[in-house]
């Protein structure tokens, strides 16, 4: 991601892991684990999955979300970690998963 290489980071994609977040950043002593959302419009809005929540901006004092709007014209990035992003947003549960049960006769 632009925002961290331009500032000097290494960049590591973890997309494919089942980490909470989306990239590692290194630079020096400090490394950040960093969700990036976007958005084409300028209000920032997103979903975050139960996975990114959970291992992500719950447990994880190194996480980060990159709030990116405006993606596709003029990309803006506001980059929170898990107390700003409680302060900034309402987090609201969205989605339920509905399993069957099967009858225990």
């Amino acid at each position: 991601m632009t925002h961290y290489k331009g500032k000097g980071f290494d960049c590591e994609r973890v997309t494919h892991l089942p980490c909470g977040y989306d990239f590692i950043f290194s630079k020096g002593r400090t490394t950040l684990h960093v969700e990036v959302k976007g958005t084409s419009g300028d209000v920032p809005q997103f979903f975050l999955t139960r996975n990114e929540y959970g291992k992500g901006m719950r447990s994880n004092s190194r996480w980060r979300l990159a709030m990116v709007t405006s993606a596709l014209s003029e990309p803006n990035v506001v980059i929170y970690d898990a107390v700003k992003l409680q302060k900034t947003f309402d987090l609201d549960p969205y989605v339920y998963v509905g399993k069957f049960v099967p009858a225990v006769i």
